[in-house]
């Protein structure tokens, strides 16, 4: 059920929403908006298949990859998932509802899976 469409309701949102804002705290869409936001995922193949090295929102790549895990000689572990485990965290992480979620890639991808650097977050 959309909550934010029934009026007795609408003035709850308002009420987030501003603390929110007043807050300073970085949301792609806040609780009154009824906005979507899209996500371009750079993509980079290799022989195992495509990595996601940058994800570009408003212009901005907020890909976080400072709590990433690593193997022993420091380069990047990368965890195998599907392209809709990959959305579902994308929508999680901007807690953006995945209808409100539009996601591209820079290029065609050929399978269901994508490679995603172990314990990447989306810098707020």
């Amino acid at each position: 059920m959309e909550l934010r469409r029934h009026n007795k309701f609408s003035e709850s949102f308002a009420f987030v929403s501003e603390c929110l804002r007043q807050s300073q705290v970085a949301l792609s869409v806040y609780p009154d908006q009824d906005r979507d936001v899209a996500v371009a995922v750079t993509l980079e193949p290799d022989e195992e298949g495509n990595r996601v090295t940058e994800l570009w929102i408003n212009g901005n790549d907020l890909l976080d990859l400072t709590k990433v895990e690593t193997n022993p000689d420091g380069s990047c572990l990368w965890q195998k998932t599907t392209v809709e485990l990959f959305k579902d965290e994308l929508s999680e992480q901007l807690a953006v509802p995945m209808r409100q979620l539009t996601v591209t890639y820079t290029k065609d991808i050929e399978t269901s899976m994508v490679y995603v650097p172990h314990g990447w977050l989306i810098l707020h």
